[in-house]
């Protein structure tokens, strides 16, 4: 049996709160800089180490549903959130942070949307999930 699944059922919440509407999130993760250690020993080839990831922020789309819009403007005041982006086989990314919540741009006929624009000043802690069939 297959363990691949989609995104429908994604999960983001702000303090145990689910915000809906969740229409994209962003990679999880990036590559890490590369630091140089070559020496002059080397004679071929540079030498390179994994450094820090970047992952400064991470913005999330939604779709506009005022109560949902209304509780990430009311946590985004706080210094530190906790953050979770939860899969259907119920693995899960989880950091801590501050956002800022806002309303995306449009044009005539568009839905209304908003975004959510985490900053990250914690690990990015995944936990695995398992899929039952």
């Amino acid at each position: 049996m297959a363990n691949e699944f989609t995104t429908a059922g994604v999960k983001f919440t702000i303090n145990d709160s689910q915000i809906g509407g969740l229409i994209s999130y962003p990679d999880m993760g990036s590559d890490p800089a590369k630091v140089d250690v070559s020496s002059m020993d080397d004679t071929l080839n540079r030498r390179y180490v994994d450094g820090l990831q970047d992952v400064s922020s991470y913005t999330f789309e939604f779709n506009n549903q005022t109560t949902n819009l209304t509780t990430a403007k009311s946590t985004e005041k706080n210094l530190t959130n906790t953050y979770s982006l939860e899969f259907p086989d119920g693995s899960k990314f989880a950091w801590s942070g501050s956002h800022k919540a806002y309303i995306g741009g449009g044009a005539v006929g568009d839905p209304v949307k908003f975004k959510i624009s985490c900053s990250i000043n914690s690990e990015l802690a995944f936990t695995g999930g398992t899929i039952s069939d």
